[in-house]
């Protein structure tokens, strides 16, 4: 063989080797997302079957738990009701202070957010959406505050409103809780920052408050 021709296998060799190694460690590391169902996945983080997985996770879509839900066992929630109980941490796109018991048989003993009991004993209690709002929620309901603040402002085309993230959220019985600020100019000119609390039920604004006042009673 030519030396030409044998530098050009070996380049050729060293790539496909390269690329090879690449795919094998891109595959290992997305093995649990390339065709594995939420019931196998569930099943591997609960350390538990198949069956008991699908059961799980039908309780998980009944209280309005994501599939796609992320589990962590946490020692310190193991035994917290009874010897030989597991405790788990559970994380969706929305939501993250969710707490899973499981009782020894692989079943599922309670669910909790935060203080609030959704699934126990084999009954759900209630729902996740009952009080959180997912992402998508939240977004239409800051665009919605943002045009019924603008309504009041002196100088509305001046607001400026903070991200999302500076946006607090709550939801009770029914009635939806929103608090943020905004900044605009007031009849001076002056730019200057204002808190507001907005309520909502049944989709109507029941309360705005801005900087204290009143305007919808």
């Amino acid at each position: 063989m030519k030396k030409g021709c044998l530098i050009v296998f070996i380049t050729f060799f060293i790539i496909f080797f390269i690329i090879l190694v690449v795919a094998t460690i891109f595959a290992f590391k997305n093995a649990d997302s390339l065709g594995a169902t939420p019931s196998s996945k569930i099943a591997k983080s609960l350390d538990i079957s198949g069956d008991n997985a699908e059961i799980v996770l039908d309780i998980f879509k009944e209280i309005g738990i994501d599939e796609k839900v992320k589990i962590e066992h946490d020692e310190l929630l193991d035994n917290a009701h009874f010897e030989g109980e597991k405790g788990y941490r559970l994380n969706t796109n929305d939501v993250s202070s969710l707490i899973l018991y499981m009782n020894v048989d692989e079943t599922v003993y309670l669910i909790k957010y935060v203080d609030n009991v959704l699934y126990e004993n084999g009954n759900v209690v209630s729902k996740l959406n009952e009080f959180i709002l997912t992402l998508n929620e939240k977004s239409i309901l800051q665009n919605r505050s943002q045009k019924a603040i603008k309504t009041i402002l002196k100088a509305p085309s001046t607001a400026k409103f903070p991200n999302i993230n500076e946006w607090r959220f709550g939801k009770q019985d029914g009635v939806i809780t929103i608090q943020s600020y905004v900044e605009s100019q007031n009849s001076f000119s002056a730019m200057i920052r204002s808190d507001f609390q907005i309520k909502i039920q049944n989709e109507e604004v029941i309360s705005l408050i801005l900087d204290g006042q009143e305007y919808i009673k």
